[in-house]
């Protein structure tokens, strides 16, 4: 009678079973990405931070930790100590006698060349905004929303400075006015201040 009524149940049991397993599971696969760092799309509001954050931060972690330029030491690559350093150093407007450090003699006694370490700091930092901004513009290109033609105007000054201060520091420049894998030219002081005035009153 047991045996019987054991039978009769296991069918059921089973049944039950595998009903609720299958429900339990039916939605585990129909799961969207949390991670806001998977993120595809590009939020062009946070790249317009990063263009201007770019004059002053040196990567994406504050002080230290993820820096925009890996191959050189992050607390010296800021743009704004890079440009102080290259025209003030060499000037009698800073009295600078700390020589501890190598490029610094060479900054101070106007005796550097491109193979100074610091010139080369400030070079690629110069290049690197430069690159943000043409990033920015190129994915911007076409809009009709007022806000973001204002943005444009602003990253198209700020690239304009970039090149104004290749100028004052070198004499010539490595030229891009796109993002794409294309190496840049060197176009000389004349031309790139033309470009330059242009920039910054042509589009106006």
């Amino acid at each position: 009678m047991k045996l019987r009524y054991i039978k009769n149940l296991a069918p059921v049991a089973l049944a039950a079973l595998l009903g609720f397993s299958s429900t339990s599971c039916l939605q585990d696969l129909n799961q969207s990405i949390q991670d806001e760092q998977t993120n595809t799309e590009l939020d062009m509001t946070q790249y317009l931070a990063k263009v201007y954050s770019s004059l002053v931060l040196t990567g994406q972690q504050g002080a230290a930790g993820d820096p925009d330029m890996a191959q050189f030491d992050e607390g010296n690559s800021s743009f704004y100590r890079r440009i102080f350093e290259a025209q003030e150093l060499c000037s009698d407007e800073t009295i600078w006698t700390w020589q501890g450090d190598a490029s610094i003699p060479e900054l101070t006694n106007i005796a550097w060349n491109s193979s100074v370490g610091y010139n080369e700091l400030t070079y690629y930092r110069i290049m690197y905004n430069v690159t943000l901004c043409n990033f920015y513009l190129d994915q911007t290109e076409g809009t009709t929303d007022a806000q973001v033609k204002q943005n444009r105007a602003e990253v198209r000054f700020i690239r304009a400075l970039m090149d104004y201060y290749f100028i004052d520091l070198f004499g010539k420049a490595p030229f891009k006015e796109h993002y794409n894998s294309d190496l840049p030219v060197e176009k000389s002081r004349t031309d790139m201040f033309n470009y330059v005035v242009n920039e910054l009153l042509g589009n106006y």
